[in-house]
């Protein structure tokens, strides 16, 4: 698939062709908007464009404006490169005509995956494109047929035939599309379904037609799922983009997206849906496997603290082994020596020898010492274990995947295994100190995700210590974690004594990218990230209260209940 790149700037073009290249595409390189243009206009232009926002001759968002206008083909994906990372900006390129966005300077990994997301879109688009062109083939020939019949048939049975014969044409032509398409009654139940969504839901079509959608999906599913075609009907407005989770019959779950319409008869009145489905299981995979990849860097960035956390019990677990097996030794030798004192003794034998030699073994052993040193050693060396037991424990529940969906968790654990995690990263400069609820009620989350949102602000507050105290360790800073019920909510404040925002970044610090840190220390993504997870994915809120000199708060607040169409609240 070939890819035109278009920038005014050598350095980042040049950049782009590189990665590109390496990628296995092949790249079309244009330094103005014109010539982009121009590139992207013909009939065999490329499919995907990647396009600065400001060039000389045309800016991106004309040509993205311009490129839409042509309706004569599929439009290529077109991704727009800006530095511009406000809301508005972005809403403006994507009015403007532009598929996606990205921010520089730019991340490899992301523009790669954002190029595979363009390259599967290309290729629906291409596939739908061919297959309206035949829709559209198909209804001119229909239209042709029926215009004949009326010259040529008088009778009515033979217009009842070609309409027949064409609307035969029209089904075949919805049953070999790669998207899913159904049409049910008012009820919910399937009069038609065409083979690609027998085989998403792997039923023969006999058993499908006349099968309810309570029949596949789970009963909050099949409430969402008659909510929204229940909107559709009240509104007569068409719904797409809506996500539910079905039930196949041989057991497995899959995620599909649906589009919503109604069907009238001929004389207005509403008598079903019909709709497009497309699976989406493998993006939901990919998003699975991003996140998950995110967290294993963050354990790979931590892992040399965490060794340490280890290494430290460890190292005087084995010391007190050590020590117990000379202590064994001397009882042992000790032992010994009475036993032969014992005999001695029985016979009326003891002899001064005998004497000095236990009187020197007890010496040896030094009794009185062991009797207090060796509880001493035992005892560390359970609480060694147990330290190693709870890091390892805390190691694995950080990285495990958790689930796609939300599920209800005790989130006092999860901050509670985050701190162990990140432990390395903040004891040298902060105390921990943690006021947890006992009686807070377990929480709707995505559990993977929020480890990650805590972790990011454990480390940052750490960060924001350290410029106060430095590293010396000969001062320390205070890390607070606090969890508290509010209402309907679930409320987390992590809080720290470091240097505070100043006022300039205050409204910038969830921002993508944005960062005040030195260059190759800070991304700029662990804000923004966490305020996407809090506030898209959970519906909650991230805020922040702050005071320069004084310190930061972050305040997380999660719902604990659900609303009626499903959403948490």
């Amino acid at each position: 698939m070939r890819i035109l790149v278009a920038d005014d700037d050598n350095i980042s073009r040049k950049i782009l062709e590189a990665v590109l290249a390496k990628s296995g595409y092949e790249v079309i390189s244009k330094k103005d908007g014109q010539e982009a243009f121009e590139a992207l206009k013909g009939a065999d232009s490329p499919r995907i464009a990647i396009l600065d926002w400001f060039m000389p001759e045309m800016l991106g968002i004309e040509v993205c404006r311009k490129v839409r206008e042509i309706e004569s083909r599929t439009p290529p994906y077109i991704i727009l490169l800006t530095s511009k990372d406000g809301k508005q900006d972005i809403v403006t390129g994507l009015d403007a005509g532009a598929d996606d966005y990205m921010t520089k300077p730019f991340e490899r990994e992301e523009l790669k995956a954002r190029i595979k997301v363009g390259e599967r879109v290309v290729k629906m688009q291409q596939a739908l494109f061919k297959q309206v062109q035949e829709l559209k083939e198909s209804r001119e020939e229909a239209i042709k047929a029926l215009a004949d019949l009326k010259q040529e048939v008088k009778t009515r049975e033979g217009v009842e035939n070609e309409l027949r014969e064409s609307e035969e044409k029209y089904r075949n032509i919805l049953e070999n599309i790669e998207e899913g398409y159904y049409e049910v009654d008012l009820a919910g139940n399937f009069t038609f379904v065409n083979n690609s969504t027998c085989k998403r839901l792997g039923y023969p079509k006999k058993e499908l037609i006349g099968m309810n959608n309570r029949n596949y999906m789970d009963q909050e599913t099949a409430k969402s799922v008659y909510q929204t075609f229940n909107k559709v009907y009240t509104t007569g407005v068409s719904s797409k983009g809506f996500e539910y989770e079905f039930i196949r019959k041989d057991g497995a779950r899959t995620t599909i997206e649906l589009s919503v319409s109604l069907i009238r008869d001929s004389k207005g009145k509403p008598v079903g849906f019909r709709g497009v489905s497309r699976d989406i299981s493998e993006r939901r995979k990919m998003e699975l496997e991003l996140i998950q990849a995110r967290k294993l860097e963050s354990v790979g960035q931590l892992a040399a603290g965490i060794a340490h956390e280890i290494n430290t019990p460890t190292q005087f677990v084995g010391d007190n082994i050590t020590f117990l097996k000379e202590a064994t030794e001397d009882i042992f030798a000790l032992q010994e020596k009475q036993g032969l004192l014992l005999e001695a003794a029985k016979t009326g034998s003891v002899t001064n020898e005998i004497i000095n030699a236990v009187e020197s073994a007890l010496e040896e052993a030094d009794v009185e010492y062991l009797k207090e040193e060796i509880p001493k050693a035992v005892d560390q060396s359970l609480d060694g274990v147990a330290r190693v037991s709870k890091i390892v424990r805390a190691m694995k529940e950080f990285s495990h995947p958790g689930a796609n969906n939300m599920t209800v968790a005790d989130i006092n654990e999860a901050i509670e295994t985050t701190i162990t995690v990140a432990r390395n990263e903040w004891k040298y400069v902060a105390e921990m100190k943690t006021h947890f609820d006992a009686n807070l009620p377990e929480v709707p989350c995505l559990v993977s995700e929020f480890n990650q949102v805590i972790l990011n602000l454990v480390i940052n507050a750490a960060h924001a210590i350290k410029d106060v105290v430095g590293e010396s360790g000969n001062e320390m800073g205070t890390i607070t974690i606090s969890t508290a019920r509010n209402e309907n909510w679930a409320e987390v404040r992590v809080g720290d004594t470091g240097t505070g925002i100043p006022k300039q970044n205050r409204d910038k610090v969830f921002d993508p990218f944005f960062t005040t840190k030195e260059v190759g220390k800070g991304t700029g993504q662990g804000l923004a990230m966490a305020y996407n997870v809090i506030v898209d994915k959970h519906h909650g809120t991230l805020s922040l209260e702050t005071e320069e000199g004084t310190g930061t708060t972050f305040i997380i607040r999660l719902p604990l209940v659900a609303d009626n169409d499903g959403q948490k609240k």
